[in-house]
């Protein structure tokens, strides 16, 4: 009789481990296809320009035109400037829509009106700034601001200058 009772206990552990595998074995198949059907996205774009200032410096007032291309990633600007002291400063929105933290590298203005002296000298007395947001991480559905400004400087005389400007995001995953 005792040698029963054992046998039929070693039989009932051995059921309890199959159904323990067995439920183990569901739940990390069912956590492995969750993970495989996870898509990791990575998308970071400019999504919205705020006209922040116009200072009109004469009698007619700056113009600033803007559009977001290549499905947010590349942003065209055109700023015409009239008289001294014109002003236009624009807050560009920059969000992460990907699933993945990203790291701003850089953003590349076109023509490099900030660094490169032979452009500077070809559109003085105007000046044109970025922000630097270099390094800034943006997580998931994050967001962050960039300011441009056009500033028409004081100079030996009013002439229309029309400038055109393209922004351009390097973006690297941070994860």
């Amino acid at each position: 009789m005792k040698k029963v009772s054992i046998r039929n206990l070693i039989i009932a552990l051995l059921c309890l481990t199959i159904i323990c595998l067995g439920t183990g074995f569901s739940f990390l198949s069912v956590k492995l296809e969750t993970l495989e059907s996870k898509k990791e996205i990575f998308d970071v774009v400019f999504t919205e320009v705020n006209g922040g200032t116009s200072v009109k410096g004469g009698g007619q007032e700056p113009i600033g035109l803007y559009s977001i291309d290549d499905d947010g990633h590349t942003l065209d600007m055109k700023f015409t400037l009239y008289n001294q002291l014109d002003e236009l400063a624009y807050t560009i929105t920059i969000e992460n829509k990907g699933t993945m933290n990203a790291k701003i590298i850089d953003v590349v203005a076109s023509p490099d009106y900030e660094s490169d002296s032979r452009l500077v000298n070809l559109i003085r007395p105007i000046k044109l700034t970025t922000t630097d947001i270099s390094g800034k991480v943006l997580a998931p559905n994050e967001e962050t601001t960039l300011k441009v400004v056009a500033i028409y400087g004081q100079g030996s005389s009013n002439k229309t200058t029309t400038i055109p400007y393209k922004l351009s995001l390097i973006v690297a995953s941070d994860n």
